[in-house]
């Protein structure tokens, strides 16, 4: 009979764990576009990066 009346914790963890992630898709959606051009952003850069390594690499004849 006592454990019905007792405290569970469970419960909490898991609806802060819901709201965190409602918040999380929230900031998502709403920056979307930022995000996307802060993606676009560095993946240009790591292309011109590996674009620049790979041409280094050919004109020391390291090939």
């Amino acid at each position: 009979m006592n454990k019905l009346f007792k405290k569970e914790n469970g419960d909490s963890n898991v609806m802060t764990i819901l709201i965190l992630v409602v918040v999380a898709l929230g900031l998502c959606i709403i920056f979307r576009n930022t995000i996307k051009d802060i993606m676009e952003m560095i993946s240009k850069k790591v292309k011109a990066g590996v674009n620049s390594l790979a041409n280094e690499t050919i004109n020391n004849g390291n090939v």
